[in-house]
C-alpha cells in the first residue's frame, strides 16, 4: 500500500473558502498597513499593542492568526518584519 503524504504547504481543495477576517484583524492589517506607507518599516509588536490598547501577546496571536490566513508574512529572524501578502479588501458595511 502507498502511504501519499501531503505538503504542509500544499493547495488548497478547490471549494476551500478562507476563514473572514474579524474586525481587529482588519485594524491590525490596516495599521500595518499605514505604518509602512508612513514610516518604510513595520511596527513592533509593542507600539501595536498600545495603539489598540491590548497586551502585546494578543497582539502576537492575532498575527499568528493572519500569517496562518495567508493576509500576513514575516522573517522569524528579522525585527519588524512584517508584510502584507495582499492588498486588503475594502470593509464590509456593518447593516
Amino acid at each position: 500500500m502507498k502511504v501519499i503524504r501531503l505538503s504542509r504547504h500544499a493547495p488548497m481543495p478547490p471549494k476551500w473558502k478562507p476563514n473572514p477576517l474579524t474586525a481587529r484583524q482588519y485594524d491590525i492589517l490596516e495599521y500595518i498597513r499605514d505604518h509602512l506607507a508612513a514610516r518604510k518599516f513595520a511596527p513592533s509588536l509593542r507600539e501595536m499593542a498600545e495603539h489598540f490598547g491590548c497586551s502585546y501577546v494578543t497582539i502576537h496571536h492575532h498575527l499568528q492568526a493572519l500569517r496562518k490566513k495567508r493576509w500576513l508574512t514575516w522573517d522569524a529572524y528579522e525585527f519588524r518584519s512584517w508584510r502584507l501578502t495582499k492588498p486588503l479588501p475594502k470593509r464590509r458595511q456593518q447593516t
